[in-house]
């Protein structure tokens, strides 16, 4: 008879911060573009029309009182940890929204930093039994520098300067001249006038 041997060796367990799931079911990496919709001028740096956009993440997991876990030779034995691993979840993610955490999501392809959860959603039903299945979908955070910078008198090349002249309130001008328009209306009615008769 022959024997199945399974050796499993440093999984990565998909983590949300200090949470720590029993299984990641499905995992969603979106990495979206914004390109523009105009015509690009032939011989422009195509790199100025195409926008990152944030990098987004979506993960069903889901966590129970009683986890599968690999022992090491070098671990301690769990058993005396009789927490309610459901509830402190379920704790975990309503505290990451609620307080608009920043964090940090481990999956299998990579670890993703600065990121903040735009969605949670928790299916309840009589089929899941007392685990916790969510589905988190998570955004990158784009941090940016911005920095003051004092800038002094400046002229042109031709030595002109560059400020422009201060406005000045010289009333209201007509563009044409009074006399001539009146002159021009009263000689038009008197021809109109002349015709009729």
């Amino acid at each position: 008879m022959s024997s199945l041997s399974v050796v499993v060796v440093n999984p990565i367990k998909a983590k949300i911060e200090e949470l720590e799931l029993d299984v990641s079911i499905r995992e969603n990496h979106t990495f979206d573009n914004e390109v523009t919709q105009y015509p690009v001028e032939t011989g422009g740096t195509i790199t100025d029309h195409i926008v990152n956009k944030p990098d987004q993440l979506s993960i069903e997991g889901f966590v129970t009182n009683s986890p599968v876990r690999i022992i090491e030779q070098s671990s301690t034995s769990r058993s005396g940890d009789r927490s309610d691993r459901v509830l402190v979840a379920l704790d975990v993610l309503r505290r990451i929204r609620s307080e608009k955490e920043i964090v940090t999501v481990v999956t299998g392809l990579q670890t993703y930093t600065d990121m903040a959860l735009v969605k949670l959603s928790i299916p309840r039903d009589s089929g899941r039994g007392n685990a916790l299945w969510f589905t988190a979908d998570f955004t990158k955070i784009q941090f940016v520098k911005s920095q003051t910078v004092a800038i002094s008198n400046v002229k042109d090349v031709n030595g002109a300067k560059t400020q422009a002249a201060p406005i000045q309130d010289n009333g209201r001008k007509s563009t044409t001249d009074p006399s001539t328009q009146q002159a021009d209306s009263g000689t038009f009615l008197y021809n109109q006038l002349l015709r009729t008769q």
